[in-house]
C-alpha cells in the first residue's frame, strides 16, 4: 500500500499550470515512489513555484522521480483527394541536429527553462546539467500507435469517450449523450471519423473559457485524449504504480476499464447460451478439458479445425446474437431450411446410402459402414459451402461427447 504512484499532468493540454502542485507534495508525503510524467511546460511550472534549486533537491533526495518523454505520441491529421480528413496515431521524435549528433530535447529544452528561471545562463546551464542527470529521459514505445489505434477503432468505447469529452468541454451541447462520432479504418493504418457533432457550436462555447490559440475541439483533439490515456496507463502497468490523472481523462480509462470488463462478461454469457444452444451444454467444451477426458492432442485437432469458424466470429458484428447468426448462416436461404432438422439429416443420409448401395450393389450394411467414415458434413460443403454448424456438430460435438 503507499508503495509507488504515477502522476500525469493534470492537464496535458494547459500549458501554464499543468501540475496540481498540492496534489504532488501529498503524493510525496504518503507515497514511497512518486513518478511524474512531464513535458517543458509542466517543468518550467515547476521551476516558477519551488525555484531551480528547490526542484533540484527534490529529485536528488529521491521524493520526485520525473519522467521527461522526448519524443511524443499524437494525432496527424491529412486529407485525401476528395479534401476528407484521415487520422493516423503516431510517434514524433523531439531531436534536432547538432554538431553532426542528435540532440534530445532534454538537452536542448530544459537548459532553457533553467536559464530562463535563473537568470544567469552559465549557472542555468549547470543546474540543468545536474537535473538531466538525476531524472529519467525516455522514449515513448514506437509499437504505441498500433495499440492505440485498437482503442480508437473499438467504437462503443471511442464513442462513449468522445461524449464524454463533449460534454466536458461544451457542458450545454444538446444532447451530447445522443452524439454520433464512429471512428473507422481505412486504407493504410488511417481513420476517419464519422460524426454529427457540430464543433463549430462546440467551440463557440469552449473558446468562451480555452483562447484558439491555446486549442480548438475537433475529431483530431478527441482522439488524442484517447492516445494520451493508452500512453499513461502503459507506463503505469509497467511500474506496477497506482495512477492520478485529471479527472476528465480518468473518466475516459474508467470506460475503457469497465467497458473491457463488460464485454468479458458478456462474451461468456454468449459462449454459454451458444454451446447450450449448439451442443446441449452451456459449459460442454470447459468441463470436456477440466475433467481430464480431452488431452492435448485433442485441444490440438480441435483448435486446427476452428481455424474457418474463429474468421467466421471474427466478422459478425459486435451486437450480433450468436445463435440466431449461428441458425441463420447454417440453414438459413437455403432448401435445407425449409425442412425440420431430424428430416433434412434422414433425407441427406437416405440419399447417400440409396447411391451407395446402387454404385456398390451391396445392401444397407455397406452404405452404413461408409457413411460411418465420412464427415458428417460433406454433404453440405457441397450443397451449401462451409457453414458454421460443420464445425460445431462435426468437431465440437464429438469432441465433448467422445474421442474426435
Amino acid at each position: 500500500m503507499f508503495e509507488r504512484i504515477v502522476i500525469q499532468q493534470h492537464d496535458p493540454f494547459e500549458t501554464e499550470r499543468p501540475i496540481d502542485v498540492g496534489a504532488l507534495v501529498e503524493a510525496m508525503l504518503f507515497y514511497g515512489s512518486v513518478h511524474l510524467v512531464a513535458d517543458a511546460s509542466a517543468i518550467k511550472q515547476l521551476l516558477r513555484v519551488w525555484g531551480p534549486d528547490g526542484l533540484l533537491e527534490l529529485v536528488s533526495s529521491g521524493y520526485l522521480n520525473i519522467v521527461y518523454r522526448d519524443n511524443f505520441a499524437a494525432i496527424f491529421t491529412g486529407k485525401n483527394g476528395l479534401g476528407r480528413e484521415h487520422h493516423d496515431v503516431v510517434v514524433g521524435a523531439i531531436t534536432r541536429e547538432q554538431g553532426g549528433r542528435s540532440v534530445a530535447a532534454a538537452e536542448e529544452v530544459i537548459p532553457k527553462t533553467f536559464i530562463e528561471a535563473t537568470g544567469r545562463p552559465g549557472r542555468g546551464r549547470r543546474l540543468a546539467r545536474r537535473f538531466i542527470d538525476r531524472i529519467e529521459v525516455e522514449q515513448i514505445d514506437t509499437a504505441l500507435p498500433q495499440r492505440a489505434r485498437a482503442d480508437l477503432l473499438d467504437q462503443p468505447f471511442s464513442e462513449a469517450a468522445a461524449r464524454s469529452l463533449l460534454r466536458h468541454y461544451a457542458p450545454t451541447y444538446p444532447r451530447a449523450e445522443f452524439a454520433r462520432f464512429k471512428v473507422l479504418p481505412i486504407v493504410g493504418d488511417h481513420v476517419v471519423v464519422d460524426t454529427d457533432i457540430d464543433f463549430v457550436a462546440a467551440n463557440a462555447e469552449y473558446h468562451q473559457r480555452i483562447p484558439p490559440s491555446h486549442s480548438s475541439l475537433s475529431p483530431a483533439h478527441f482522439l488524442s485524449h484517447l492516445v494520451n490515456a493508452r500512453e499513461v496507463t502503459e507506463y503505469a502497468c509497467m511500474l506496477d504504480a497506482e495512477l492520478v490523472t485529471d479527472t476528465l481523462h480518468g473518466s475516459i480509462l474508467s470506460l475503457r476499464v469497465n467497458q473491457l470488463l463488460n464485454r468479458a462478461k458478456h462474451s461468456r454469457q454468449v459462449v454459454d447460451h451458444f454451446q447450450g444452444f449448439s451442443i446441449d451444454g452451456a459449459r460442454a467444451i470447459r468441463e470436456a478439458v477440466n475433467s481430464g477426458e480431452r488431452g492435448i492432442d485433442d485441444i490440438l485437432r480441435l483448435l486446427e479445425r476452428a481455424r474457418r469458424f474463429r474468421h467466421w466470429l471474427e466478422k459478425l458484428p459486435p451486437d450480433a446474437d450468436l445463435a440466431s447468426q449461428y441458425h441463420r448462416d447454417s440453414v438459413a436461404d437455403t432448401w435445407a431450411d425449409k425442412l425440420p432438422t431430424k428430416l433434412t439429416r434422414w433425407s441427406l443420409f437416405t440419399g447417400v446410402g440409396a447411391g451407395l448401395d446402387a454404385l456398390w450393389g451391396g445392401g444397407g450394411t455397406v452404405a452404413g459402414i461408409a457413411l460411418s467414415v465420412v464427415d458428417t458434413f460433406f454433404l453440405d460443403k457441397l450443397i451449401r459451402g462451409w457453414k458454421p454448424n460443420q464445425f460445431v456438430e462435426g468437431t465440437v460435438a464429438p469432441f465433448v461427447r467422445r474421442s474426435i
